[in-house]
């Protein structure tokens, strides 16, 4: 179409304008098809279904493992939870449920007949001790938590688990999680097809 429109209209912006228009259509249709149609739709027995839907269990596959090794990973999940933003709320609750372990494994000291045992001077020893454990134990929690970051990997199986549910998802739902994750980009990549397509027109008029 260019080359005939170029011979019978030989104006220098007609092939850098149809170029833009052919790099723009050309990459507006490979997005589109990635996504459409959701549901298969059989023309002539040829089944036309989204690139990305037909391979539902293999694009599964690979987007678990990418976010379970690159963005959900035991060690971000840590540092988010320890040096992340709510930080302090996460080591006042351990905090708190240090003294609380301590407290229960003090507890029979306190009660029964042991209480009249231990004088307030052994109870007042004891708070201090609980407070400088607890301190201690919650400052130094990210250190702690990154010795079990291997075991939280193995537990939380991530990968596995994104893997069969989103394998297991419909075609609407599978294509509502993974769409937005390109749309933003879209019409950037729609450009840059109709920038390419246009800088091509241009070499062309420089061959011509």
């Amino acid at each position: 179409v260019q080359m005939i429109l170029w011979i019978f209209w030989h104006e220098w912006w007609v092939l850098p304008v149809l170029g833009f228009a052919v790099g723009s259509c050309t990459n507006f249709i490979a997005l589109l098809v990635i996504f459409r149609p959701i549901n298969p739709i059989n023309i002539c027995g040829y089944n036309l279904h989204g690139f990305f839907l037909k391979r539902q269990a293999e694009v599964s596959k690979c987007y678990g493992k990418l976010i379970a090794g690159k963005v959900m990973t035991a060690e971000h999940l840590n540092k988010e939870l320890m040096c992340g933003k709510n930080k302090d709320l996460v080591l006042a609750l351990a905090h708190k449920r240090i003294s609380f372990a301590f407290d229960k494994s003090v507890a029979p000291l306190k009660q029964g007949p042991l209480s009249l045992a231990v004088p307030s001077t052994v109870e007042r020893a004891l708070e201090n001790m609980k407070k400088k454990i607890a301190d201690e134990i919650a400052n130094d929690m990210y250190n702690l938590m990154r010795e079990l970051e291997p075991y939280m990997t193995e537990a939380m199986d991530l990968e596995n688990l994104l893997r069969t549910r989103m394998s297991a998802l419909p075609n609407a739902d599978f294509e509502g999680l993974l769409h937005p994750i390109f749309q933003e980009d879209e019409p950037k990549l729609v450009l840059v097809g109709g920038v390419l397509g246009a800088l091509l027109g241009f070499l062309q008029i420089r061959m011509f």
